[in-house]
């Protein structure tokens, strides 16, 4: 396509005929992966004889592509769990013992105080860190999260 020069470019738009847009993509041809692009081009104006003047940039954009998480499976993260006990209190107290030590805690109640260190780790920082608290005198278990 020509460039457009500073003298062809115009502070008001004149619409483009019909012809010289591409179809919108519910108008596009159906079939194939092509169908559904976008097409990006300059319209051309009528000619001087049908009362048309410069030429007028058009850039069709296709619509933003979806944020999301990436297809595929995702993968799996990973906790170190230190304790499971069915009393609140000596859930407390272990993660009392794990801060002691420098570690921060997480307590969770399901059907029991799950006390957890480590936030979706990869599986070899989850062993590092099960290696670590185990070197501190804690029973772990890795566990996905």
């Amino acid at each position: 396509h020509p460039a457009v020069t500073p003298e062809q470019t115009a502070t008001s738009v004149t619409p483009a005929p019909p012809s010289a847009v591409a179809p919108a993509p519910s108008q596009a041809p159906s079939g194939g992966a092509d169908s559904t692009k976008v097409k990006v081009g300059v319209a051309q104006p009528p000619s001087p004889e049908a009362g048309g003047s410069k030429r007028t940039p058009i850039v069709l954009v296709s619509p933003p592509t979806p944020v999301g998480p990436p297809a595929g499976p995702q993968p799996t993260r990973y906790t170190v769990q230190v304790g499971a006990l069915r009393d609140q209190a000596n859930a407390d107290l272990l993660a009392e013992q794990l801060r002691a030590h420098g570690f921060a805690p997480i307590v969770s109640k399901d059907n029991l105080y799950r006390v957890r260190v480590g936030d979706k780790l990869d599986r070899t920082a989850a062993d590092q860190l099960a290696a670590t608290l185990q070197a501190a005198g804690f029973d772990t278990y890795v566990r996905p999260y």
